[in-house]
C-alpha cells in the first residue's frame, strides 16, 4: 500500500469566510430583520388587545370576561406558533443555503487534492500540530471565492 500524503484545511474557516458566506449572512440578517418587524407588530396589537380587554373587564360578566380572554389567549398562541414557524423557516433557509456552499467546496478539495497527489485531507480541528505547508485552506478559499460568491436564501414555505 503506498504512503498516504495528508493536505489539512480549516473547513469551519472556510465556511465563515467565503465570500458566498457573508453573503448568505447579510440575507440572513436582513430576513432576521423583516421578521422582528413583524412580530413587533404582532406584539404591539396582542398589548393593544391586551389594555382593551382590561378596560372591560369591570363591565363585562365573569362568564364573558373569561370568553373574550380564552379568545385573547389564543390569539398569543397563534402569535407564538408564527413566531415559532419564522424560525424554523429561518433556520432552514440558512442550513440549505450553507449546504450549498459546502457542495461548492467538494470539488475544489477534489481538484487541489489531484493537483498535489494527496489521499488523505484532514479538517484543521481535527489536528494537534501540522506543518503549514500541509495547509491548504488559503487555496481553497480563493477558489471557492471565484467559483461561487452569492448563494441565494430562500425560506421555505409554512407547513
Amino acid at each position: 500500500m503506498p504512503p498516504a500524503t495528508v493536505l489539512v484545511v480549516d473547513y469551519n474557516g472556510l465556511l465563515n469566510t467565503a465570500t458566498a458566506a457573508t453573503d448568505i449572512r447579510t440575507q440572513i440578517q436582513a430576513l432576521k430583520a423583516k421578521m422582528q418587524k413583524d412580530v413587533d407588530a404582532d406584539e404591539a396589537g396582542l398589548k393593544k388587545d391586551e389594555d382593551a380587554l382590561r378596560g372591560k373587564q369591570a363591565s363585562l360578566s365573569a362568564d364573558a370576561f373569561a370568553k373574550q380572554r380564552d379568545a385573547f389567549q389564543k390569539k398569543v398562541a397563534d402569535v407564538q406558533r408564527r413566531v415559532q414557524e419564522r424560525n424554523r423557516q429561518l433556520e432552514t433557509a440558512l442550513n440549505n443555503a450553507t449546504d450549498k456552499l459546502r457542495q461548492a467546496i467538494v470539488p475544489i478539495f477534489s481538484d487541489i487534492m489531484n493537483a498535489q497527489n494527496a489521499t488523505v485531507l484532514l479538517d484543521t480541528s481535527s489536528i494537534l500540530y501540522a506543518d503549514a505547508s500541509l495547509d491548504i485552506s488559503k487555496q481553497a478559499l480563493e477558489r471557492l471565492n471565484q467559483a461561487i460568491t452569492k448563494v441565494k436564501v430562500e425560506l421555505p414555505s409554512a407547513n
